[in-house]
This record gives C-alpha cells, sequence and structure tokens, in this order.
C-alpha cells in the first residue's frame, strides 16, 4: 500500500480531475475524445491500488527514460517536483487511491 508522501497534496475526490496549469480534464466519461497525450502539463496517473502507471507522457519518458519500464514512482515524482510541478493524491473511495503528476507547460516556465 501507498504512504502519503510530504510531497503530494491529498484530497477524496471521485470525479475528473483537471490540470491545474492546462484546464484541460485528465479523463472524463463525459468526453469521449480526452487524450492524454494532448495536454503536455499531465506528466503521469499511477493507480495505487495496482501499483501500476495508467499514463506516463512523453515529456515524462524524455525527463528520465528509466521510467519507460514502470520505472519507481518515486522517481516519477521527483521528476515533477524538478519540473516546477506538483504531485496530487486522490482518495477515490471504493476505486482507491490514484496519483497525478502535473507540471508547468514550457510555455509557462520562467
Amino acid at each position: 500500500m501507498e504512504t502519503q508522501s510530504p510531497n503530494r497534496s491529498l484530497c477524496n475526490w471521485n470525479g475528473p480531475v483537471y490540470s491545474p496549469f492546462s484546464g484541460q480534464p485528465t479523463y472524463d466519461e463525459a468526453v469521449d475524445a480526452v487524450d492524454p497525450a494532448n495536454n503536455p502539463t499531465f506528466l503521469f496517473c499511477f493507480h495505487g491500488d495496482v501499483g501500476l502507471f495508467a499514463h506516463q507522457s512523453a515529456r515524462l519518458l524524455e525527463l528520465d527514460p528509466s521510467l519507460e519500464q514502470d520505472g519507481p514512482l518515486e522517481a516519477a515524482e521527483n521528476v515533477v517536483l524538478g519540473e516546477g510541478g506538483f504531485v496530487l493524491e486522490v482518495d477515490c473511495g471504493w476505486s482507491g487511491i490514484v496519483i497525478y503528476g502535473f507540471a508547468p507547460g514550457s510555455e509557462d516556465r520562467c
């Protein structure tokens, strides 16, 4: 079982999650055409209950190629934090814990 990291924000939620940098949804049942590849600020989604990544962006894998083989969650978190982003841990109730990594797009960075 994943433990709460001091680098994560925690919330209880069971609905769509939106990138705070782009405003785009990561997933939404009501939106058929949500493609995570179209959102450069959404770096990863990790399902804590099964211990697997559901999404790893090309940007994340470019910054740390070792993650391509489902590298450790901590390494993905470090990439996000190094890019000036943050990690959101969402308690989805019976669906388990889902961890999202977001970072600002290149046009948003100082």
